[in-house]
């Protein structure tokens, strides 16, 4: 017996909100983009009027360098003191423990490159010379991406709404032995790789072995159902992971990294066990139907 869908939410049938549906660049992304490009090359000018963020250098009374950066909080009061400055201004003011006049010599400002063609021209794109070329080459990089980020975050949503809405008969042998093999494998791997199985999800004294791998069971009950479900949408498209598939996949990956696996130490003849052969399974089922639910959503996207 296997646990079964007895009725899977028709997800197709779901309303989506508007904005899900939308993907294509838009004129604010492409400028934010600009923007983006222009303060990767920013340079130092001279300005008229200090502000914060500015770069101020000064001389005080003895001739000596001060150099003031407002808005940093290094020497606050200081840096307060020659906001509204002008070039040639003095002001008084406290700089650590002393009373100063300073003399403001040069103020200089990190200023975004202006976004035109010479802006273009620095992000070295072939073929892309000037502010139109460099929006059509945004606009053909960016909306595969898009599209299929907006695809993927609508099959989210179904997938969430046949996590919810779907119904299911649970055959407890079944899912007992999937908990129990997913749990060995992960308490197993938590010893080899050094983390503690022993720590109790309440109260702090360790659990036993016995507990331990209990503990670690009961907690994949909640992924059992996943499972189910993913297996089913699967099974329903007509794929179905065989013994025949995980094994030629298995025989595939050692051939091609078998040098990597012996150095490791890897039990080459453990790969082809049947918990190995379920668990992968597991991954096969998710892999497929997550790309099923990604093309159903391509549907739904504007034009």
């Amino acid at each position: 017996m296997a646990s079964t869908v007895v009725k899977l939410y028709d997800y197709l049938s779901a309303d989506l909100p508007p904005e899900l549906r939308k993907w294509h660049v838009t004129e604010e992304e492409i400028q934010e983009s600009l923007a983006l490009l222009g303060r990767d090359h920013a340079a130092l000018r001279a300005v008229e009027q200090a502000r914060e963020g500015d770069s101020l250098r000064c001389r005080d009374g003895q001739g000596r360098t001060v150099l003031l950066y407002p808005g940093r909080g290094l020497a606050k009061e200081a840096e307060d003191a020659c906001l509204g400055k002008r070039p040639g201004e003095g002001f008084s003011c406290r700089l650590g423990e002393r009373d100063v006049s300073l003399i403001v010599e040069e103020i200089l400002r990190l200023e975004p490159h202006p976004v035109d063609g010479g802006l273009v021209k620095l992000a070295g794109i072939e073929g892309v010379e000037d502010l139109a070329a460099y929006r059509a080459w945004y606009v053909k990089e960016n909306d595969p991406k898009k599209r299929l980020e907006a695809a993927r975050e609508i099959a989210r949503r179904f997938w969430e709404n046949i996590r919810e809405r779907s119904e299911l008969a649970m055959d407890q042998a079944e899912r007992d032995h999937w908990c129990g093999v997913r749990g060995k494998m992960l308490y197993d791997s938590m010893v080899e790789n050094g983390r503690d199985p022993h720590i109790p999800d309440e109260g702090t004294e360790l659990l036993s072995d016995e507990e331990a791998l209990k503990q670690m069971v009961d907690y994949q009950e909640r992924f059992y159902r996943d499972y189910v479900l993913l297996r089913h949408i699967a099974q329903q498209d007509g794929y179905t992971y065989t013994r025949e598939l995980f094994d030629q996949e298995m025989a595939e990956y050692i051939a091609a990294h078998r040098e990597q696996l012996e150095a490791a130490g890897q039990d080459l003849n453990r790969a082809f066990t049947d918990d190995d052969f379920l668990m992968k399974s597991e991954g096969a089922y998710m892999n497929y139907a997550y790309g099923l639910l990604t093309r159903a959503a391509e549907q739904y996207l504007e034009d």
